[in-house]
C-alpha cells in the first residue's frame, strides 16, 4: 500500500527534541495478524523538515509537505482494515494532523 500525506503540527519547532513528540501511524489488521507502523513524528521531522502553513486561521502550525509512505502488506490475508492514527504524546494543548491523499495499493 502507498499514499501520500502531509503531517501538520503545532509542536514544530518549539518541541523539536522534546517528550512531546507526536506521532503519525498506521495499522492494517487482516487474517494473518496485524502490523503497525510509525509513519513520522515531530522529532524525526525535525526543525530543518517542517514549513510553517500559510492559513489565516492559524499561524503556529507547520508541516511537512507532502511526502510519500509505503507499507509492505507481505503477510497478511484476507479483508484488511487499515487504520491512520495521530498519537498526542504528553500534552493536549497542542495539537496535530496528517492530510492523507492518493492512497493505492500496488
Amino acid at each position: 500500500m502507498v499514499f501520500d500525506y502531509d503531517f501538520l503540527s503545532q509542536e514544530f519547532d518549539g518541541y523539536v527534541g522534546s517528550v512531546f513528540d507526536d506521532t503519525f501511524s498506521v495499522t492494517v489488521a487482516g487474517a494473518g495478524g496485524s502490523y503497525t507502523e510509525t509513519v513520522t513524528t515531530v522529532n524525526l521531522v525535525g526543525v530543518a523538515a517542517s514549513v510553517p502553513v500559510n492559513v489565516p486561521w492559524d499561524t503556529a502550525f507547520q508541516h511537512t509537505g507532502w511526502r510519500t509512505h509505503r507499507v509492505d502488506l507481505r503477510g497478511l490475508e484476507g479483508d484488511l482494515t487499515i487504520t491512520f492514527s495521530i498519537t498526542d504524546v504528553g500534552d493536549s494543548a497542542f495539537g496535530s494532523v496528517a492530510l492523507l491523499d492518493n492512497i493505492r495499493f500496488e
